[in-house]
This record gives C-alpha cells, structure tokens and sequence, in this order.
C-alpha cells in the first residue's frame, strides 16, 4: 500500500503519483515533472515519492526504515538533490527559498551527470530531485536535457517547476507531467491557522508563501498602503519606504504590488494604466531574479519601463 500521509490536500496529484508508481519502479517513466503554484506542495510529495520507491516495508513510505531515514535527512548518496537554495533535510525548501534570487549552476548539473553514471550505492534505485527547473538557464537546462536522453538505469528524476512556461520544450516533452493545484480556501485555513481572506488571496492558495507573509507582522499593512498609495494615486513620496520595505522582504514585496495592482483593474477597469504597471513589474521581477540590485531603478522603471534593469 502506498500513502503519502505528509503532503496535505492534493488529492488529485497524490493519486497520479500512486498510479504510476509501479511504472516508475520499473524505470518505464524515469522523468516526472511536479508543476504548479510555488508552496502548495510538490517538493514535500517528491520527497515522500522518493521515499516510497526506496522503502522496505510493505505500506510505503514507512519514514521509519532504513531507506526512508536516509533519503529524508539527505544522507544517502543515491539521493541527488539540486536547488539553488541550501536544501535541509526533510524539508527540502528552506525557509527563505521565497526571499533569495535563486540560480542553478551547470556545474550542479555536470556533477550529477556524473553520477548517473554510476550505479546506486546503497538503495534498489537512485532518485534527483531537481528543485524549480526554471531556475536553470538555458546552458544548464540544455545539459540536463543531454542527461535525460542518455538515460540511466536504475535512476529517477524528478524535476519541480512552478513556473514550466520558462522550461525548455524538449526537457517539458521529456517528462510525464503531474499537477498540483492552489488550495481551496477550506484547506489553507486549515494548514495555516488562519481565516484571513487576504493572507489566502495574497498568498494565492499556497501555505509554503503565506508563512513569509505572516512573518512580515505589521509591515504587510504598511506594505499593502505603500502599494495603493503608488498604483491608485500615483505616489511618488513613498519611494523611499517602498525602497525599505523591498529590501527587507524582497518578492513578498513584489507579490503584494501584483496583488494590489490586480484590485486596481478590478476596480478602476483602467487596462491602459495596469498594462503599463504589470511591463514595469516582470522588468522589476526579472532584474531581481538576475541579481541586479539597483534597487532605485526597480522602483523607478514602476513610472517608466525605459529605466528597467534588463
């Protein structure tokens, strides 16, 4: 019997998951693709799914064997975790993933390619688990690509992606795709002790990007009023506490500018005026994805895209 007893709600993906097992095992689909909203758990059911494929007892996973404790603590050398945050042990996200500009190297993916080569060391299969593909750019996806048509026996690779549109079409083809879906509101409340209707709507149904949120306290108010006070009216007095704020809490900051700017549209139907703002934004997310801290030119490219920083 299979049950993925950690990964709350996703019944529609938990059930994929266990349909394919079998094929899996066998090595008859050895690249699965998680994709969906960032924290709604696909990196929590990759672990429990390779668990799963490596436990030895009859209701998998166990999390108690051997096999399961190893790939949990990330231990085992046939367990290959690639991120471009310091995963921790099973909790493969750390808890800034959501603050940190993030970028898988090529030489992670060379070093695992090495590997693959080799057959598992202790367990009945490898598992690499590569944490938001996206975050590779195009060199490294096109080596992971050359992995994958090579092929290895004996290993399974599971990539997660929440955002696949920025993945590579050969790599996307390559693999048997599994959706996971924002929560219902009845669920996230549950998960995250709270009934705040706009914690879920800013959060967009996901518990992994409200906890960054929560931690926020009182400046996700101020942040929200900075924010209004520029989209609605235009206010550029606010720069300087937008410039703090941005600093301290980086793309949560960024989340509650779509957010208010997607009440703006909704209020004032001004397409003209959210179209301007939501260019400046992807030129805002995009710089900051790069690493480009010019944060004075972030803030200003909110008035004149000309001054992006790509």
């Amino acid at each position: 019997m299979i049950e993925f007893r950690r990964t709350l709600a996703q019944e529609g993906a938990k059930k994929l998951v266990i349909s394919i097992w079998e094929k899996v095992y066998k090595n008859e689909l050895p690249t699965i693709m998680f994709f969906g909203p960032e924290g709604v758990g696909k990196s929590t059911l990759s672990l429990e799914f390779a668990q799963s494929l490596v436990c030895s007892q009859r209701n998998k996973p166990c999390y108690e064997c051997y096999n399961c404790r190893r790939f949990g603590e990330l231990k085992s050398p046939d367990m290959i975790l690639i991120s471009g945050v310091e995963p921790q042990p099973y909790k493969l996200r750390a808890e800034t993933y959501y603050e940190e500009a993030k970028m898988i190297k090529i030489s992670q993916i060379r070093s695992m390619q090495k590997e693959v080569q080799k057959p598992p060391f202790e367990m009945p299969l490898r598992v690499v688990i590569i944490m938001n593909i996206e975050d590779a750019n195009l060199e490294s996806q096109n080596a992971l690509l050359k992995v994958l048509e090579e092929g290895s026996k004996r290993t399974v690779f599971i990539l997660i992606s929440s955002r696949p549109n920025f993945v590579v079409p050969t790599v996307l083809s390559r693999s048997f795709k599994v959706r996971f879906s924002p929560l219902r509101y009845e669920d996230f409340s549950k998960i995250v002790n709270t009934d705040d209707r706009v914690l879920y709507e800013l959060s967009e149904g996901s518990p992994g990007i409200c906890k960054g949120f929560i931690k926020m306290g009182d400046e996700l108010h101020k942040s929200l009023e900075i924010w209004e006070r520029i989209i609605y009216f235009d206010d550029r007095t606010k720069i300087d506490e937008a410039l703090g704020l941005f600093e301290r809490w980086k793309t949560y900051f960024l989340k509650i500018g779509y957010y208010v700017l997607k009440r703006y549209l909704y209020d004032t139907e001004d397409f003209d005026r959210f179209s301007r703002f939501i260019s400046s934004f992807r030129h805002v997310e995009i710089g900051y994805r790069r690493n480009t801290f010019t944060k004075a030119l972030y803030i200003s490219s909110l008035w004149n895209p000309k001054f992006s920083v790509i």
